[in-house]
């Protein structure tokens, strides 16, 4: 089968709450910005950006809620290129 592309999502790495976004939707995103924030083991984890120019179409997870591993957070709008 064929791998799904999962490059136009951000998911959380660890189990955890989600602390806090830092993007709203619809916001362009750089390389490296602080898209949220992840407790785990209270330690904060803040999650960066992989792609530059890239739109956030969707916030998925609500402030304050648990995480599964690899749950989506964001979700980004697909390039026209892509």
């Amino acid at each position: 089968p064929k791998p799904k592309d999962l490059g136009n999502f951000v998911m959380s790495p660890m189990p955890g709450t989600l602390i806090s976004y830092g993007v709203q939707e619809g916001d362009i995103v750089e390389m490296g910005q602080e898209l949220c924030v992840v407790e785990a083991m209270k330690m904060q984890n803040v999650i960066r950006s992989h792609k530059a120019g890239a739109k956030v179409g969707k916030l998925h997870g609500v402030v304050g809620a648990s995480l599964r591993a690899d749950e989506v957070l964001i979700e980004f709008e697909q390039m026209e290129s892509e």
